[in-house]
C-alpha cells in the first residue's frame, strides 16, 4: 500500500518510481512464492491421507511411526505443519493408530484427539549391544574387547589387520555380554541415542574401542549428554 502511494506522487524521480515499481514486484514475487509453499505442504497432506485412506479401503488397520521428531519440533512452522497434518490423518481415518518419538511430549492432543504421552526405559545390557553392534560401521575384531589381545597386537595395531571377531549361535551370548560390558558401552547408559553416535566413530581407521573409549573420556561432555534419542 505504501508502495503504491508513493508511486502515485509526482514528485519522484523517474529513476526512484522505476526502483519502487521493481521492490513492489518483488515483494508480489515472494509472496507468490510463500503461497506456493503452502500450496505444496496441502498437497503434501493430501498424499498422505490418501495413502491411509487406501490402506483403510483394502480393511487394513494401520501403525504410522514418526522416529526423531525433535528436529521438526524445534521450529514453530514445522511443528504446525506436522500437527495439522496429524489432526487431518485422524479425522478423515478410522483404524488408523500413531506412534510418536520425541524427547518431549509435543501435542497434548490432535483435534478432538487426546495424546497419551509414555516415557521408554533404557535399554537392557545386551540389547544396546545388538544395538550398538547393528551400527557400526566395520567388523569388529577380538582387539575391540580384549585388552589382553590389543596388548599381543600392539596399541596402534588396526582394527582391520586384527584378529575378526566371529559371533555364533554356540557364542553369541558372552560376545554380546563382552560388549555390554566393555567401557564405551557403559558410557552410553543404554540410550540408543547415544549407543547410535558413538557407533558412527567405529570406522576403518579409527582404531579399536578402546582407543575410541578413551578419546571419549577426555571429552567427556560430548559424550555424556542425557540423550534419549
Amino acid at each position: 500500500a505504501a508502495s503504491s502511494r508513493l508511486l502515485g506522487g509526482n514528485s519522484l524521480p523517474e529513476a526512484e518510481a522505476i526502483s519502487l515499481t521493481s521492490s513492489h514486484e518483488e515483494s508480489e514475487d515472494f509472496a507468490g512464492l510463500c503461497l506456493s509453499a503452502e500450496t505444496q505442504a496441502r498437497l503434501g497432506r493430501a498424499r498422505v491421507i490418501q495413502n491411509m485412506q487406501r490402506l483403510e479401503a483394502e480393511g487394513r488397520r494401520t501403525l504410522l511411526v514418526l522416529d526423531d521428531l525433535d528436529p521438526f519440533l524445534d521450529v514453530q512452522a514445522t511443528a504446525e505443519e506436522l500437527r495439522k497434518m496429524l489432526t487431518e490423518l485422524l479425522l478423515r481415518t478410522e483404524r488408523l493408530e500413531l506412534v510418536l518419538g520425541a524427547r518431549q511430549a509435543h501435542f497434548q492432543a490432535l483435534g478432538a484427539h487426546k495424546v497419551v504421552g509414555y516415557g521408554l526405559e533404557r535399554l537392557r545390557q545386551t540389547d544396546a549391544a545388538r544395538l550398538f553392534l547393528w551400527r557400526v560401521h566395520r567388523p569388529l575384531v577380538v582387539a575391540d574387547l580384549s585388552q589382553a589381545a590389543l596388548a599381543a597386537e600392539g596399541k596402534q595395531a588396526s582394527p582391520s589387520l586384527g584378529l575378526p571377531l566371529i559371533m555364533n549361535a554356540q557364542n553369541r551370548g558372552l560376545v554380546l555380554s563382552q560388549l555390554s560390558n566393555h567401557p564405551l558401552l557403559q558410557l552410553c547408559q543404554g540410550l540408543p541415542g547415544l549407543l547410535r553416535s558413538t557407533a558412527d566413530h567405529v570406522l576403518p581407521g579409527n582404531g579399536t574401542l578402546w582407543d575410541i573409549y578413551h578419546r571419549h573420556c577426555s571429552a567427556p561432555g560430548e559424550q555424556r549428554q542425557d540423550d534419549n534419542g
